[in-house]
């Protein structure tokens, strides 16, 4: 039992020396966690979170339609209807 809290607490100690270095030491001018910003500022990868956005959504639909249960009484179909209307499967 000692030895696992052992264990676990040099886990959460290189945890910490990790998140520390990763927000407060900086790598040339920025930390990894500024470089990481600027990164996922740049357009490329804001039209790919769009893009990635967008198909999410089409899966959804698709998961809504083919996969949930599409009996008109069904409790699952009325949770996806009430919380999704956009996306309700439709009846068969």
């Amino acid at each position: 039992m000692l030895g696992n809290l052992a264990k676990r607490a040099v886990n959460l100690a290189i945890l910490f020396l990790a998140a520390v270095t990763f927000f407060l030491v900086p790598f040339g001018r920025r930390t990894l966690f500024q470089h990481c910003k600027a990164i996922v500022a740049t357009e490329p990868a804001t039209e790919l979170g769009k893009e990635l956005e967008k198909k999410g959504q089409e899966v959804k639909g698709t998961v809504i339609e083919e996969v949930m249960p599409t009996s008109v009484g069904s409790t699952a179909t009325k949770a996806v209807a009430k919380a999704h209307p956009e996306a309700s499967p439709k009846p068969r």
